[in-house]
């Protein structure tokens, strides 16, 4: 058995189907059942240029901005990150809510950061899905560990274009 997410064949069952419900909830017009937790990225396919979508857990929310933070679970070869990073410019739904943004790459110190709050925010989560997943280890929600996740696991931010204190999306 596949110990790291990142071993483990997203185009086999059980993990598609389990992978791709957030997916089919946005194409039905429910994404508002998944509250503010997941939202749908569509991004410019960086070869064929036509609208590339995927549903991404949220992990952090930049009030000052009105940003959403979302992380890249499959590491730098994530298709989205890639068009993301061929394109910053992307269509972002959380909710019912849509709007117009622009992707920005966190550092690892700012993605730490990220990550540190997600896991004091959802610690079942953290330990039960971050850590065996990720890591290949029971997480434990220590700074290093979440500096080593940091380096392997790009943190994103998505931000509404030309949104002013009072055009700022807002759940």
């Amino acid at each position: 058995m596949a110990r790291r997410l990142g071993d483990l064949d997203p185009t086999r069952p059980p993990w598609r189907w389990l992978l791709r419900l957030p997916q089919h909830l946005y194409r039905a017009n429910l994404g508002w059942l998944l509250g503010g937790r997941f939202l749908q990225l569509t991004t410019r396919g960086r070869k064929s240029g036509g609208p590339r979508r995927v549903v991404l857990e949220v992990i952090g929310r930049d009030e000052t901005g009105g940003g959403w933070v979302i992380a890249s679970a499959w590491g730098p070869r994530a298709q989205w990150l890639r068009n993301l990073e061929a394109s910053p410019e992307a269509e972002v739904r959380v909710g019912a809510r849509r709007f117009a943004a622009r992707a920005e790459r966190l550092s690892e110190r700012d993605g730490a950061a990220r990550l540190a709050a997600y896991a004091r925010r959802h610690p079942w989560a953290y330990r039960l899905f971050i850590g065996p997943l990720l890591l290949g280890r029971r997480a434990r929600g220590g700074d290093d560990e979440v500096v080593e996740l940091a380096r392997a696991i790009p943190i994103v931010i998505v931000r509404p274009r030309n949104a002013g204190p009072s055009e700022r999306v807002r759940d």
